[in-house]
């Protein structure tokens, strides 16, 4: 009886990608909310990737990568401002303070998905993408792709950053 649940754990994690030994559990206190990733002209190869990193424990946590299906690489960005100029900076993590709402949209801090492979995204599509936390820690969501980020509470959207023009 033994041998075989031993038999079954070891078919789950051969079928289901990522369900090795778990380094971490899952934090309920972490959520994420409205990831969407942005849909890019078809001769484009990179795209952003947005979101809302909501702690609600009273321990600080970090974003150190993302790993996103049809893409390369993924790298964690920030827009900034540098004498009137917009630029991009690469982070080595994204800090989640405790008790905090971190966004990641177009304009500031956001995923940047790099080198497509494949078809383009278009609108309606979903891709798998994958967070790691400083503890270990991996979030596996089904983000859908989106021209437009979705409405937010205030009834704008999020329509700034890469590949989308300003307007606000």
């Amino acid at each position: 009886r033994q041998a075989g649940r031993l038999r079954e754990g070891l078919l789950l994690m051969v079928l289901l990608p990522g369900t090795g030994p778990v380094l971490a559990a899952e934090d309920p206190a972490l959520s994420i909310e409205q990831p969407w990733v942005r849909e890019v002209p078809a001769v484009s190869t990179m795209t952003a990737g947005y979101l809302q990193l909501v702690n609600r424990s009273e321990r600080p946590r970090q974003l150190v990568a993302a790993q996103a299906e049809r893409f390369l690489r993924v790298e964690l960005h920030e827009s900034v401002d540098v004498d009137g100029v917009a630029r991009m900076e690469q982070r080595e993590r994204i800090e989640i303070p405790a008790a905090t709402t971190v966004e990641l949209q177009p304009g500031g801090l956001h995923l940047m998905l790099i080198q497509r492979q494949g078809p383009a995204l278009v609108e309606g599509d979903r891709i798998q993408v994958t967070l790691v936390f400083a503890d270990g820690e991996e979030r596996t969501l089904d983000v859908p792709v989106l021209r437009r980020g979705p409405m937010v509470h205030s009834g704008h959207g999020m329509d700034a950053g890469h590949g989308g023009s300003q307007q606000h």
